[in-house]
């Protein structure tokens, strides 16, 4: 009966296990509260069992409290198991008898052998085993058997004797089933709680994934999204479950994506990239990947790609910009000066259609800051060229816009209305041509502005970044060296032209000049033997005397046309003077009107304060006459012909040499003639000062502008020359200032003073390599009532003149002799005979004599070919005692 009692006992303790198991299945995650309450539900089923036990004497009971609290112990560990100890210790101290001590110390050692194994499981899963649960039971009873001997009343002995066989053969099986039916309950419960713990983890991952999740069924309709859908698209929750995919998209990739949207139902997945419209219209860029899980789901994960977009887009961008400038950069190169040009156009294309800009366009500074102009220019279709509007603009026009530009500032204006009130003139020209968004970026190169390059926007306003400024700047410097580039490379061709033009007309000059003083003396025999002759014959010979006198008026024109080679050889003899050109040119107006003729129109414009030179009057009257002459040609034809002489002072700087590489720079006074004539074309300036180039057909030597050319050079001036045919001739001359004072121009010796100063007792020693030459010379001295010496070089002249016995008066050579030239042969002879004066003759002076051309102080000289009278006339100066030193 006592076993059959036990039995009931443990049936009662399983079903409130079992409730325990219901009871504590709510917990979710444990804790200390979760371990107290389990410690006040095990003791509530320990005090259940003690309130139905099994009664052995007053007093003395038993129930299954011991099989509670060891399962308490094992399961839940210390803090439940102590917690339904003192709970069952304190309510069966208070029921009291005298098994009071044996039951508070079974209720004891059950809960201590209980905790010990909840350990001792841990490190030897052996314990959860059914004989593990087992032993535990046997050794928990066995204790409680000995605890037997406590009792205070009767003999513990025969109490362990009487209970010893149930307590071992139920208690131990009992405490088996309810721990499997708690371990059982409890693997469940940790699984249910795993799941759940699962689930929520999960659901968190959905929830807060980087990325928009977006669950529709098969026809499109969002079912589920997180909330990170929900900031990509800028709707709340339950609006997106209120749409539709297609909602979404923009209008015109709607229709696309319920294609791409099908393509996932029939292929299973997809991957793309959309624009879509963000809530509140921003458009934006999502990347999607979608698949199809079947029963009526689809999933897809979406990001936000916006940022990324505009990164590829701005890199693209940036390589779209690297590769025009990479490309023109070859261009500048590789490419011939005059396809330049063309590779700026196609640059300002490429630019204009990457920029998405409607006109790209270039401006250009003059070298001295004063005028830009539009010197190539790229339009989208539609767009109007503006290029021709804006061609030598004044720079101070824009003060505002020079400002910018000079302090290297780029102007940059999505809304050209925004630009400030000081650029509204600038502004307002921008307004007017319909420009909406500006960017301008000033090119510079040395530290001096070059230019600028710029971008206009009208179909629609073109939003600029700072990205953008730094691009178009690396561009613009491009630009910048590439027009640095093409300049310097004209300028070294034209450099080169020069120096090519000034080698020919060099060697020009040297042939002309050989020739011209070789031809000179064959002229001088001519000109004086047909002088002698018709000296010789009567007035009244006729025919013969006529005959004559062609035959020297056709030697002295020929002795004209060496005198122009010999200027522009730079060997013609001069004498120059401190001038003032206005004196000299104003004085020879009359004349030059009578020269052109009337239907011409001759206008002077003298420049004030004009500075002096030193040059030879007679070559400034050659050089007018000879431009006058020009011009007039020019004007032949036209009515309204103008020909203008003016004058100024000018200084040349170091920028007008990177343009004339063969000036110097100093102080100049210019003489310019101009004229509204026929004009010349660049092939024909090229051969102007060349001698005998002519474009007047047979009416031409082609030695005026040759002539013109000799002079300047043989005074250390300049020439430059400018025309455009159809637009008439400026030639300039820059003539050297000279600091002093204009001086008087001498008189000249009058005629009837040569007949006075002659003497018939002096001694002249000629000496002439060529014959006919001393030949001439010495019968025409003789003829004059001189004594003649001859001699043939200057060996046998300074013999002669140590062998002769008298004083010779004067010594007259040629410049040029062989071994010996002339001054050294009068520095010979005036050793030997101190105070013999000295004429020298030549076909040209050469540095023995000259310095470039110009006569030292204090020497004589005549020029080849002579006549008798310039002869006779230069001999009696310098003999006479009071003559003048020419």
């Amino acid at each position: 009966m006592f076993a059959l009692n036990l039995i009931r006992n443990m049936a009662l303790l399983i079903t409130l296990s079992i409730v325990y198991q219901i009871i504590m299945g709510f917990r979710i995650k444990p804790g200390r509260r979760e371990n107290f309450l389990a410690g006040f539900l095990f003791g509530l089923i320990a005090i259940t069992g003690m309130i139905t036990p099994v009664n052995l004497a007053p007093g003395l009971f038993f129930d299954g409290r011991t099989i509670i609290l060891t399962i308490a112990g094992f399961f839940g560990g210390p803090v439940p198991a102590f917690t339904a100890a003192a709970m069952s210790a304190a309510f069966r101290y208070n029921i009291g008898g005298s098994g009071t001590v044996t039951g508070i110390l079974t209720i004891a050692e059950s809960a201590a052998i209980g905790t010990l194994f909840y350990y001792f499981k841990r490190k030897k899963p052996f314990f959860e085993t059914i004989p593990g649960l087992f032993i535990i039971a046997l050794i928990v009873h066995a204790v409680m058997l000995l605890c037997m001997l406590a009792v205070t009343t009767g003999d513990g002995i025969a109490v362990i004797k009487k209970i010893a066989a149930p307590v071992l053969l139920v208690y131990p099986p009992a405490t088996v089933l309810i721990a499997l039916v708690f371990k059982n309950q409890e693997k469940r419960r940790l699984m249910e709680n795993s799941l759940k713990i699962s689930e929520k983890k999960y659901r968190d991952y959905v929830e807060f994934s980087p990325y928009g999740i977006f669950i529709t069924d098969s026809e499109g309709k969002f079912t589920e999204v997180n909330r990170k859908a929900s900031l990509i698209t800028g709707y709340k929750k339950n609006e997106l479950l209120a749409m539709n995919l297609g909602d979404i998209f923009q209008p015109d990739r709607r229709e696309s994506a319920e294609t791409h949207f099908s393509e996932i139902l029939s292929k299973g997945s997809y991957y793309g990239e959309f624009p879509f419209i963000k809530k509140g219209g921003d458009n934006c860029f999502i990347s999607v990947d979608a698949v199809n899980l079947g029963n009526n789901t689809v999933i897809g994960f979406a990001q936000d790609i916006t940022e990324r977009k505009k990164t590829d887009d701005r890199l693209r961008y940036r390589l779209s910009i690297e590769m025009i400038i990479n490309t023109f950069t070859q261009a500048i190169v590789n490419s011939d000066l005059y396809d330049l040009d063309g590779e700026i156009q196609e640059a300002l294309k490429s630019l204009g259609t990457v920029t998405q800009t409607d006109r790209v366009y270039l401006f250009l500074y003059n070298t001295d800051l004063t005028v830009f102009s539009n010197t190539h220019e790229w339009c989208a279709e539609g767009i109007d060229a503006h290029i021709s509007y804006f061609q030598d603009i004044p720079v101070n026009s824009f003060p505002w816009w020079t400002e910018q530009m000079t302090s290297n500032t780029s102007v940059i204006f999505n809304d050209v209305g925004d630009m400030p009130d000081e650029s509204k003139k600038i502004k307002d020209i921008f307004i007017e041509h319909n420009i909406l968004s500006i960017a301008v970026i000033p090119l510079f190169h040395d530290g001096k502005l070059t230019g600028s390059l710029g971008f206009d926007s009208i179909k629609k306003s073109k939003q600029w970044t700072m990205d953008d400024t730094d691009l178009l700047k690396l561009t613009g410097n491009l630009f910048c060296s590439a027009i640095v580039h093409k300049n310097e490379i004209e300028e070294r061709n034209r450099l080169n032209e020069q120096l090519v033009q000034a080698q020919k007309l060099e060697s020009i000059g040297r042939l002309a000049g050989g020739v011209a003083h070789d031809f000179n003396n064959i002229l001088q025999v001519i000109m004086g033997f047909s002088e002698m002759a018709m000296d010789d014959i009567p007035a009244d010979s006729g025919k013969v005397r006529n005959y004559l006198d062609e035959i020297n008026k056709a030697a002295r024109r020929s002795a004209g046309l060496t005198g122009q080679l010999l200027a522009f050889a730079r060997r013609q003899t001069i004498q120059p003077e401190n001038i003032n050109l206005n004196t000299v040119i104003g004085s020879s107006i009359k004349m030059l009107e009578r020269l052109i003729g009337e239907n011409i129109k001759l206008i002077w414009t003298p420049g004030e304060n004009l500075w002096n030179t030193m040059t030879d009057i007679s070559q400034i009257n050659q050089i007018i006459a000879n431009l006058a002459v020009n011009a007039r040609d020019a004007l032949e034809g036209s009515s309204g012909g103008k020909i203008i002489i003016e004058t100024h002072n000018t200084v040349i700087d170091e920028t007008y040499l990177k343009r004339n590489a063969f000036f110097e720079p100093g102080e100049y006074i210019i003489l310019a003639v101009s004229d509204n004539g026929k004009g010349m074309d660049s092939e024909t300036i090229s051969h102007i000062f060349e001698p005998f180039y002519t474009t007047k057909g047979k009416e031409g030597t082609g030695l005026g502008l040759s002539t013109v050319y000799g002079i300047m050079k043989q005074n250390r001036g300049f020439i430059n020359t400018y025309s455009e045919v159809g637009a008439g001739t400026t030639i300039k001359l820059y003539f050297r200032k000279h600091s002093e004072q204009e001086l008087p121009v001498p008189e000249p010796v009058k005629e009837k003073e040569i007949r006075a100063r002659m003497q018939q007792t002096q001694t002249i020693l000629i000496v002439e390599d060529e014959e006919t030459i001393l030949t001439l010379a010495a019968e025409i001295l003789k003829r004059a009532g001189y004594f003649v010496l001859t001699a043939e070089n200057g060996e046998k002249a300074v013999a002669l003149s140590g062998r002769v016995n008298d004083k010779i008066d004067l010594l007259i050579t040629d410049v040029v002799l062989p071994e010996m030239n002339g001054k050294k042969l009068a520095e010979s002879i005036s050793a030997l005979m101190p105070g013999i004066k000295t004429l020298f003759m030549s076909g040209y002076t050469a540095n023995v004599i000259a310095h470039q051309g110009i006569l030292d102080e204090g020497i004589n000289f005549i020029q080849k070919p002579f006549s008798v009278k310039e002869l006779l006339t230069k001999v009696n100066q310098i003999m006479s005692e009071d003559s003048l030193s020419v």
